[in-house]
């Protein structure tokens, strides 16, 4: 499983977790029948609701994102791998010279 994968997981677990917390709340509350108790249900449904919506839009872009990327590097390989050796070494000097940088 790729962290992509993990982290819109724990995301959608995360949603779960609390949409069960949110119906517990409204099933304790469920015979205070006041105005302000009845608003804040409906709040809370909405938000949920959109929350949900919120999250398979962010799930499927994220799939399609991979995928195209997935593509691309297929299509691309030797560009792919000189980017990524581009990039390392980009990375590996900038690092190298902050360490022998005498910064006081």
């Amino acid at each position: 499983m790729n962290s992509t994968t993990q982290a819109t997981q724990a995301i959608g677990d995360d949603l779960n977790q609390l949409t069960q917390h949110a119906n517990k709340l409204i099933s304790a509350t469920a015979d205070l029948a006041e105005a302000k108790i009845d608003e804040a249900y409906n709040q809370l449904t909405g938000i949920l609701d959109r929350g949900k919506g919120m999250y398979v839009t962010a799930r499927q872009q994220a799939f399609k994102g991979s995928h195209a990327a997935d593509v691309a590097v297929h299509q691309h390989v030797y560009q792919a791998i000189a980017i990524g050796i581009g990039a390392g070494a980009l990375i590996g000097y900038l690092c190298a010279t902050r360490h022998t940088c005498k910064c006081d």
